[in-house]
């Protein structure tokens, strides 16, 4: 028969070939005779119920029990041997979850940034610039007063902006008394040349009736 040290429990910190630990971090099944170490429900031989011992002392408790009858250690905090201690899994703390639709917060707490963008692809498209402006208008803003001349380039605007939407065009910017307008870009047409032409002529016929009221100022 194997002998083993014994101890007097206060002294010993958990030898691994101490009997007195031995026996009291290890429940033997009533089933099968199988020992399990401490602290598991079931048999690992035939899976019946193992009783509940104090991790202290060994003793046999009931499952409602806080206390132990035999040593009055607490049963609700109960420590694992450094024997048993050696046997645990680690976890690590920063571990993430594998699965799952949500995303994991960052370190500080804030939710994590979206995805970047991707970049718009480029287009190379082939355009029609027409550029308009008028004929005389400097020496005009000088005999004029400021709000005689806003009044004339606010209605010069309109009706040149209205022969450019006409035509499926598209204002690109206002310099002073200059319009520009672009054809194929954005809206794009087989004929958009064609187009930019007829909205010169239409812009020539446009702008008769802004010159006339001009001239009666």
């Amino acid at each position: 028969m194997a002998s083993h040290p014994v101890h007097t429990g206060a002294a010993c910190h958990g030898h691994s070939e101490c009997y007195h630990c031995l026996t009291m971090n290890t429940v033997t099944c009533a089933a099968c005779g199988t020992v399990n170490p401490a602290g598991q429900k079931f048999c690992g031989e035939c899976a019946a119920a193992l009783p509940r011992v104090c991790p202290n002392c060994g003793a046999s408790v009931a499952p409602e029990q806080k206390f132990c009858g035999e040593c009055a250690a607490s049963l609700q905090q109960a420590t694992i041997s450094p024997d048993l201690a050696r046997l645990a899994p680690s976890v690590s703390s920063d571990a993430r979850p594998t699965s799952g639709l949500s995303a994991a917060p960052s370190a500080a707490g804030m939710p994590a940034s979206p995805p970047p963008t991707p970049a718009p692809s480029e287009e190379r498209r082939l355009v029609t610039a027409l550029f308009c402006d008028l004929v005389g208008f400097t020496p005009l803003s000088e005999s004029l007063d400021p709000e005689d001349i806003r009044d004339i380039q606010a209605e010069y605007f309109e009706a040149m902006r209205g022969q450019i939407e006409r035509y499926g065009g598209t204002v690109e910017k206002y310099a002073g008394d200059a319009v520009l307008a672009l054809f194929g870009a954005p809206a794009v047409h087989e004929d958009d040349a064609e187009r930019a032409v007829l909205c010169a002529l239409g812009m020539q016929a446009a702008i008769e009736p802004v010159a006339e009221r001009a001239r009666q100022r």
